[in-house]
């Protein structure tokens, strides 16, 4: 797995935490961590062009898999309608 990948996964495991905080204050961390990790993805991919495993890794990892979440872009948090 790439780093650009796993930095968006950390990325989709914070918006989860996120709706599953208790308090604002926690909702809010939550959020900011999944801005954080959206960025070091985003700075990983502009600098590695998308694709930081080796040549040899990438052609036994095929095409990319979607999981059951959606993308973290596209959440909209119920209470306050936050776009992340």
């Amino acid at each position: 797995m790439s780093k650009v990948d796993q930095f968006r996964q950390y990325a989709d495991e914070a918006i989860r935490w996120a709706f599953q905080s208790k308090t604002e204050k926690e909702r809010q961390a939550c959020i900011e961590l999944a801005r954080t990790w959206t960025q070091a993805a985003l700075h990983s991919e502009h600098i590695f062009g998308g694709n930081d495993n080796p040549p040899e890794a990438r052609a036994l990892k095929g095409p990319p898999q979607v999981g059951g979440l959606p993308s973290f872009q596209h959440v909209v948090l119920p209470e306050n309608n936050i776009r992340t």
